[in-house]
């Protein structure tokens, strides 16, 4: 396509509804902020999402920052250990296990909790906070434009070891949606709680 850029530096196919395949939303960088603002990526960083399709971004929060959020999933863990021995179905609901070793017991217990509780469908105001931190849509802008939408569907990925039910493969989420969503962009921020590691999977 010879008109490429346009001046309000969307990609050509934006201006077609509703688009079927649009592969210059992913890799046309929309034009960066003037303004150096907290959480910005480098240009390296934000060069390689449009080249590779991610970019890993190390510490980006503190652990400070995600303290929050790990309290809010060890009360929903809680919750649900709580409910499933009323209902009998575990026999100990670990108490004093730490956060992630306790879900890994209860799905040894009964195998499913991992995906009940991915499933649960509660939205703790912690996840809230992090999800609109001003640093986090600052990088997000940089990939998407000024113009921030959160989509309205967030997953607690609750990836016990070995247990392929929660296993989900590369993909990329507009595949879900109805195909005029492939003409957005929709970058995912996927924030661990725990050292990702190939040994704990």
């Amino acid at each position: 396509m010879a008109d490429a850029a346009l001046t309000d530096g969307a990609p050509p196919c934006k201006k077609v509804a509703p688009p079927v395949s649009c592969p210059e939303v992913y890799l046309t960088k929309p034009p960066q902020p003037k303004k150096k603002k907290p959480g910005q990526l480098t240009a390296e960083q934000v060069d390689q999402f449009f080249e590779e399709g991610y970019v890993l971004v190390k510490d980006f929060f503190t652990p400070e920052e995600l303290q929050p959020v790990r309290d809010a999933v060890e009360d929903l863990v809680d919750k649900l250990a709580e409910k499933m021995y009323n209902a009998g179905k575990i026999k100990d609901t670990h108490k004093g296990a730490g956060l992630f070793q306790r879900l890994t017991l209860l799905e040894k217990e009964f195998p499913g909790t991992a995906v009940i509780l991915h499933k649960w469908g509660k939205l703790p105001q912690a996840f809230r906070y992090l999800w609109t931190n001003e640093r986090l849509l600052n990088a997000v802008e940089q990939f998407v434009g000024p113009n921030i939408a959160g989509h309205p569907v967030w997953n607690l990925r609750t990836k016990t070891p070995s247990n392929e039910q929660v296993t989900v493969p590369w993909h990329q989420d507009n595949a879900y949606l109805q195909p005029a969503s492939l003409g957005t962009l929709q970058p995912t921020a996927w924030i661990p709680l725990l050292n990702a590691t190939t040994k704990n999977g």
